[in-house]
């Protein structure tokens, strides 16, 4: 910030504005007073930020809110099911609506998997878990077609079979909000319940 002093000369002659000046020598004119002001001007940097504003629709935000933020959260561990002991042949999981999300219409939502040796596989939603199927459950009994707030939701379907030290990708895709991309690797030794990691 400058300052800037600015010194202004006021002459006021008393005698013009109505002042009596008391002069005892008669030979010595009176000399007009004069009187110094000083004046302090602030003056705004040229460097000072400026902010500008700018109004969007409010429909606007809203949409790219929804299509940036993810909806889906992961609750727990990613289980692979196998039935020989050797290959996993099923997935599950357990998701939940993310903090202040929308609801979600499951009957809309896709799920990709993919190993390195297998191309992507979509899966839509169904009744029974196929491999190009997954069902959605609550407490393992109730198949749900909408995800609502404080719901914990059973994702399983089934797989091509996968063998041990295997990478998986897992992708959950909703109609609305940001998908949510998972990679998982099968243990070393398959048993009948595996914590994917």
């Amino acid at each position: 910030m400058k300052y800037l002093l600015i010194i202004i000369l006021l002459m006021a002659i008393l005698s013009s504005s109505g002042c009596v000046i008391q002069n005892n020598n008669p030979a010595v004119t009176p000399t007009p007073e004069i009187i110094y002001v000083t004046v302090l001007v602030t003056i705004p940097s040229t460097s000072t930020p400026h902010v500008y504003y700018s109004t969007v629709p409010e429909k606007t935000i809203n949409t790219g809110v929804k299509q940036s933020t993810p909806n889906i959260q992961m609750i727990g561990n990613v289980y692979g099911l196998s039935t020989d002991n050797a290959r996993i042949t099923e997935i599950t999981f357990v998701i939940g609506l993310a903090p202040y999300a929308t609801p979600i219409d499951l009957t809309k939502m896709k799920i990709v998997f993919s190993t390195p040796s297998t191309t992507p596989i979509t899966l839509k939603q169904g009744i029974t878990a196929t491999t190009s199927s997954f069902t959605t459950k609550i407490n393992s009994v109730s198949n749900v077609n909408s995800m609502n707030a404080n719901e914990q939701i059973e994702i399983m379907f089934k797989v091509s079979p996968v063998s041990a030290n295997t990478k998986m990708t897992i992708e959950l895709k909703p109609d609305i909000g940001a998908s949510l991309p998972f990679a998982k690797t099968a243990p070393a030794t398959i048993a009948r319940t595996n914590v994917l990691y």
